[in-house]
């Protein structure tokens, strides 16, 4: 009797070390599966960048598209964009073109644009419950907050030069 009884108590602490290294083992492949797809995509983006020296309208809302694609109920919150110096506008006599009123502005040959791409993964936990109810992403079901480092975990940057000559900004 006695060895049947330790056999139980063996299987009952085993169960739930069972659990807790699966988790972890499906986090980490998830994460890794998930910064690989988004480091694919910023080279994309990065090339796109390199040959328009900016990321145009059109591109960037088909770079929009595939990033909702991508969105799951662990990653969220996927941006790419682009970054020039704003100092360096035409307004203020220098190489860019602002086409749109943001930071995304068209540059000339050499200059410097800083492409990002990011995205927010949530961990998964045991017995857990981390459905959003609302807008607000750290809000969820079980009332609790719970505790951010930011809100984007991954974060993929590259600063590249311009290569394409445009004439019209001199």
């Amino acid at each position: 009797m006695n060895d049947s009884v330790k056999f139980i108590f063996r299987t009952l602490l085993k169960v739930p070390i069972i659990i807790l290294v699966s988790y972890f083992i499906f986090n980490i492949f998830a994460f890794a599966f998930t910064y690989f797809r988004l480091l694919g995509f910023s080279y994309v983006a990065m090339q796109t960048v390199v040959e328009n020296n900016f990321i145009p309208p059109e591109e960037a809302q088909t770079l929009q598209n595939y990033l909702d694609s991508l969105e799951t109920s662990i990653v969220s919150n996927l941006q790419v964009g682009c970054d020039t110096n704003t100092s360096n506008d035409a307004a203020s006599g220098g190489a860019a073109m602002d086409l749109d009123g943001g930071e995304n502005v068209r540059v000339q040959y050499g200059t410097p644009v800083t492409v990002t791409v990011s995205a927010r993964y949530t961990w998964v936990f045991p017995l857990v419950n981390t459905m959003a109810t609302g807008p607000d992403d750290s809000a969820h079901a079980d009332g609790l907050e719970y505790n951010e480092n930011s809100n984007n975990n991954i974060v993929i940057s590259y600063t590249v030069p311009g290569l394409k000559y445009y004439p019209d900004l001199s």
